[in-house]
Parts: C-alpha cells; structure tokens; sequence
C-alpha cells in the first residue's frame, strides 16, 4: 500500500514536464493576442471579470492545443534533433 501512495504523488519533473506540454512561452503570444481583440471589441473597455475568463479560457484551450499537437506529432518529433526531448 505504501508504493502505491508513493506513486500517486506527483513529482517535481512531472510539473516539469506538464509545463513543457503546455508550450507556455508560444502560449503567451496567443492570449495576448485574445485580450488585445476582446480590449479592441469591447464596448467602452469590457467588463474585467469577462476579461480574466477570455485569459484564463484562453490559455486553457492553448495548452490544450499544445499538448494534443505534441501527442500526434511524437513520432516525427522523436527523429528530430530540436523536438527530440519533449516530454511525449
């Protein structure tokens, strides 16, 4: 009973990796991108709780895309010399 515990811990590389999944420096580009277009649609300024939910959403689907482009591309990333360590 007690590995198991163990295993269900998570550890310091996995948040290391789960980081490296979500592609957080590309992801940046993308919801600030998104705040800039809902600040410029916005009628008189928007609404900052309306703001936060586009980042937040924002970054989710990002990294959500990041990781699942990541998971199809892993063959053809395994070959190469700059993708080869990613985490899948």
């Amino acid at each position: 009973m007690r590995a198991a515990a163990i295993a269900l811990q998570p550890s310091r590389f996995a948040t290391v990796d789960f980081i490296a999944l979500a592609r957080p420096r590309l992801n940046v580009l993308v919801v600030l991108t998104a705040s800039v277009g809902y600040w410029l649609g916005a009628a008189r300024g928007g609404n900052a709780l309306v703001l936060l939910g586009v980042v937040f959403g924002t970054a989710l689907v990002a990294a959500g895309a990041s990781a699942l482009n990541q998971l199809l591309e892993r063959d053809i990333d395994a070959l190469m010399q700059r993708t080869r360590l990613r985490p899948l």
